[in-house]
Order: C-alpha cells, then structure tokens, then sequence
C-alpha cells in the first residue's frame, strides 16, 4: 500500500484518479521489497542459530529443494486461481456488454455480483475452510503414527459436518432469498 502511495504521489501528476497501472506497479514492487527483506533476514541468520537446520545431516541446498517442491504446488495453485480470476473480472462484464448492457451497468451488475451475492453464497467456506486448517495437524499426526481408523474417523466426522453446514445454508438462503 505503501508504495502504490509513493508511486502515485511522486509520479502521478494528473487531477483524476491513477491508471490501475500504478496499482499493480506498487503492489508488485511491494511482494518484491517483502521477497528481498526475507531474503537479508534468512541470510543474516547462521543455521546454527535454528535448531532444526543445524540437528540435520542433509545440506542446505537439499532442504532449499525439498522446501521448493512443497512450496510449487502451493504457488503455482495460487498464481492459477489470481490469474483465473483477473479473466473472470476481464470476461464478466465483457460477456454482459456483448448481451446489451452499456458500460456502466455491467460494471455495476459485477460488482453487486461479487461485492454483495458472492460473499454471502460463499460464506460457509469460511467455516469449512477453518475446520479443515483445524484439523490438518490432527491428521498429520495420525499419518506418521500409521493410525488409518482415526484418519478415517476424523475425515467422515468432518465431511458429515461439511455436509451440515452446506445443507444448513442453503436451506437459510433459500428460505430468506427473495
């Protein structure tokens, strides 16, 4: 925030608002200054200063590989679902232009769209998403412990709640929807 703040204060000279350029420019320049500032903090520090490196036998450059390929699932998910939705937001209101909507009421069905209906639709994720965060350490230990009746014990105990939980808001949004 802070650079898309300098960047339009310094650069950006005109009386209406910025280019969404000097946005993206900002926040991008910010991931990157967080990138470098983790980058000095994990280098200033010896591996004999964090225990769980300096116990280890395998080298350095072996546990920066192994912690690339947990990390490349997780960034490739997640660079695949930002890139998704930008070409949600470019196609919607495209898709609705196309059909006889003017500019501005578009945008404006879009936005109602995904600041109003989908934060309601999809608010029962936030439930099952924090179970599922919640119970990831429970798992875990059952699998290095090779306790298959407990993995599965837990895995239908949160399903059967999963299942509750959607039954429970759909049938609340269907019975308040108008």
């Amino acid at each position: 925030v802070f650079s898309v703040y300098i960047l339009c204060s310094y650069f950006y000279q005109g009386t209406d608002f910025p280019p969404i350029s000097y946005a993206v420019t900002g926040i991008v320049l910010g991931e990157a200054i967080a990138c470098i500032v983790s980058l000095c903090y994990l280098g200033l520090h010896e591996a004999k200063e964090i225990p769980n490196l300096s116990d280890t036998r395998t080298s350095h450059s072996a546990l920066v590989f192994q912690l690339f390929l947990l990390a490349l699932p997780l960034s490739a998910s997640r660079t695949t679902q930002n890139v998704l939705q930008s070409l949600e937001a470019i196609a919607l209101p495209d898709r609705l232009r196309l059909y006889g909507l003017d500019n501005a009421t578009a945008l404006s069905h879009y936005g109602i769209l995904t600041g109003m209906v989908l934060p309601l639709i999809l608010f029962p994720t936030a439930i099952t998403n924090s179970l599922s965060l919640t119970l990831m350490p429970e798992i875990a230990q059952a699998q290095a412990l090779h306790q298959k009746k407990k993995i599965q014990s837990v895995f239908h105990k949160s399903i059967t709640l999963c299942f509750l939980v959607g039954f429970s808001f759909t049938g609340l949004l269907f019975l308040f929807s108008v």
